[in-house]
């Protein structure tokens, strides 16, 4: 275990700090609308109607949550900020208790060692999968112990160790959204849903918020809690930020290509993501990261210089999109393009973005995306705009220097004035002495955004004493220009693009071994995939490639066989880029099967074997999903359908491409297709469903026939 816990944990440590943003999913309507959640210390009867945080909206039965955690452990690292709001942070924090991440290294070199080793390596990970090894603090004042010291990157740090069982690999600190986030009691209304919250604090707010706690003093890594991809990994990301040191960017940001959620029916695109409006420097550079996904031939690194939505465009009185002639002086080569979504993985600079959100026009943002995102991709190129809304990124220094060499030009001046002929890049040697107080701000005068001298002081005078007011002029603009044109510079934005179909047109490098063609050549035959969870066709759409990349694994049995339920301890965790993390929890206390069964204790207890919850007779294809304590009928067919725990499934159902959460009851001779069915709900016998969504708790009555209808009362 303990190469488990040091392998990948420093890669990317010391450089960044990732934030997990957990969204309201207002997009995922009717899915997380509402939900019912019995307090277990009152009567169990009793109800409340509390919304559903999205991190726990379950992703091929797993949290969302866990898919983040996960690509930020197999990045190496090893410490998050999660934000949500603070009435879902009993929930999440029971969910994160729970999860079981499977560290990457080992699942990494069992591919490229020996059989044994790779039988080795596939035990070990198969020994960390056995129980949680996530630790999660809530709040900023909550208790916390200090854990072993025999792990290295975890002594020194304190936080509440929630796994005895296994060694920490994760760290996540649970925090609200803002110091006015509080629990709202019970009997107040959802007037203050956490929409609102966010709309309140905003997502710039929240990492102000966190530098000015003493939480952020590293670049932060902003990530959403819906990103599913296998495809690309944030070491790409992070290597194309830190490459181009010491001037790196003040913003690298993911793009990918438009794919997932076409095919889902023609009503549920409609609520697929809106377009987006994009330009980008058109020569490139491929990355040269070093990645497990080993996809370099999908992602190239741009500089972008447009972000805008499709709304912003249609609000102006023509439709067309407006482009400045002063972008396409600067970037003659600009490729637009509507193709592109954002990923919402951000990489900024902190002393950047602090000096953003620090100035006049900075303050007033509240959204990352929305207003500082696209404000710094104009920066980039808008000559002047930078200075107009006050973002200087040397306002931070100390301002004594400063002090000193404006009272030393001051005199400088004065000479000048005296002895007409004497150049004003005359410099006293006094001031270049060693243990003088001016030497330090002498040798910072590169670093200015403008030189601490004029125009006019910069060359020499003439005899006459008096200079060409046509040739002043122009100097200042000259020197103006050229100032703001540095600090546009400053404010770069590299953008890079994952692309669905491979670019090919480059050579392959001549170092390269004939082990890593292999290999990359392996990687291409998987299928390319990255998408946000955040809306219902690219949500179903997400859950269908996993069982697609777990099909060729034999994640299911034979329609024959009486052991036909795929489990989540079963999925080969190695036919997958990065491993797919899991989830440890505890018999339901109700099972499915207590329904229909006599109810004694002892039959409940020699059904307890996965296998006897399905009946022989029905039939489950090998991309398709059951978890445990799902009750499957006979004569019942399951096609490319993901069924979550304690579920009930009646006599003749047929369900093809649906998604069926926990605790979910099916009649007999149900028929569904492409259906999503939130936990709890029911649907009674006879009933005919395609292209329909049924909210949390919500009964379909007996015999509905309906195409493309949302059921949420």
């Amino acid at each position: 275990m303990a190469a488990i816990a040091s392998g990948g944990s420093h890669l990317h440590p010391p450089l960044v700090q990732p934030i997990i943003f957990c969204g309201p999913g207002s997009n995922l309507y009717p899915l997380c609308s509402s939900t019912v959640a019995a307090d277990a210390t009152q009567d169990p009867h009793r109800s409340d109607l509390v919304d559903l945080p999205k991190a726990m909206l379950p992703v091929f039965n797993r949290p969302m949550i866990a898919y983040a955690l996960q690509q930020l452990l197999s990045a190496g690292l090893r410490h998050a900020v999660v934000f949500a709001p603070s009435e879902h942070h009993s929930v999440i924090a029971a969910a994160l208790k729970s999860l079981i991440l499977i560290p990457p290294t080992l699942v990494q070199s069992g591919k490229k060692l020996s059989s044994a080793a790779a039988a080795a390596a596939a035990a070990a990970v198969e020994e960390a999968s056995k129980y949680p090894n996530v630790s999660v603090s809530v709040g900023l004042n909550s208790a916390s112990t200090a854990p072993a010291a025999s792990d290295p990157y975890l002594s020194g740090n304190s936080f509440a160790v929630s796994s005895t069982q296994n060694e920490t690999v994760m760290r996540v600190d649970l925090l609200p959204l803002g110091p006015d986030d509080l629990v709202s009691p019970k009997s107040s209304s959802r007037v203050s849903s956490s929409a609102s919250k966010y709309k309140k604090f905003g997502t710039a707010g929240l990492v102000s918020w966190l530098h000015s706690i003493g939480r952020l003093d590293k670049d932060p890594l902003v990530l959403p809690v819906d990103l599913i991809t296998q495809s690309i990994s944030l070491t790409d990301i992070i290597n194309s930020h830190v490459s181009s040191a010491p001037d790196s960017p003040a913003l690298t940001c993911l793009m990918y290509e438009r794919g997932a959620g076409e095919g889902t029916g023609k009503e549920r695109e409609k609520d697929g993501p809106p377009k987006l409006f994009s330009a980008y420097e058109r020569p490139s550079s491929q990355t040269s990261s070093s990645s497990i996904s080993g996809n370099t031939d999908h992602c190239t690194t741009h500089q972008l210089l447009l972000l805008q939505d499709s709304d912003d465009v249609s609000d102006i009185d023509s439709s067309d999109l407006h482009l400045r002639m002063s972008l396409l002086w600067s970037h003659p080569h600009v490729r637009v393009s509507t193709a592109l979504l954002d990923s919402h993985v951000y990489l900024f600079s902190l002393q950047q973005l602090l000096s953003l959100l620090t100035s006049e026009a900075g303050s007033k943002m509240k959204s990352l995306r929305e207003e500082v995102v696209p404000f710094m991709v104009k920066c980039s190129w808008m000559v002047g705009l930078r200075e107009k809304a006050g973002w200087n990124q040397h306002a931070a220094k100390d301002t004594s220097l400063s002090d000193h060499l404006s009272s030393w030009n001051a005199g400088s001046a004065k000479e000048n004035d005296a002895s007409n002929l004497r150049s004003s890049t005359f410099v006293d040697p006094e001031l270049l002495q060693a243990g003088s107080s001016f030497r330090p701000a002498l040798d910072n005068l590169n670093n200015r955004t403008s030189p601490p001298f004029t125009p006019d002081r910069s060359q020499l005078v003439s005899p006459a004493a008096k200079l060409d007011e046509q040739t002043r002029a122009a100097n200042v603009r000259e020197q103006a220009r050229a100032s703001a044109k540095k600090a546009a510079s400053q404010a770069r934005v590299n953008a890079l693009i994952f692309r669905l179909t491979a670019d090919r047109k480059h050579p392959v490098d001549p170092s390269t071994s004939i082990e890593e063609i292999r290999e990359r050549e392996e990687d291409a035959r998987r299928e390319p995939f990255i998408a946000r969870a955040n809306t219902v066709p690219t949500y179903l759409e997400c859950n269908r490639y996993l069982l697609r990349s777990l099909a060729t694994g034999s994640t299911g049995q034979s329609s024959t066989s009486a052991s036909h339920a795929a489990t989540a301890a079963s999925l080969p965790a190695s036919t997958l880029s990065h491993p797919l993390p899991n989830q440890s929890l505890p018999p339901p206390a109700t099972p499915a099967q207590a329904a229909t069964d006599s109810g004694s204790a002892q039959d409940t207890a020699k059904t307890s074997s996965p296998a006897q919850w399905i009946d022989s007779k029905s039939q489950i294809s090998s991309d398709s999903l059951v978890e445990t304590f799902t009750r499957v009928s006979e004569r019942t067919t399951i096609k490319r359908s993901v069924v979550g725990r304690a579920c009930a499934i009646g006599k003749n159902v047929k369900l093809t491409g649906v998604i069926v959460m926990d605790g979910v009851k099916i009649g007999d001779n149900a028929k569904l297709e492409n259906c999503i069915l939130a936990a709890g709900s029911i649907v009674e016998e006879k009933c005919n469903l395609k292209d329909c969504d049924v909210a949390a708790s919500v009964k379909v009555p007996a015999g509905t026939n309906s195409k493309g209808e949302k059921f949420d009362e």
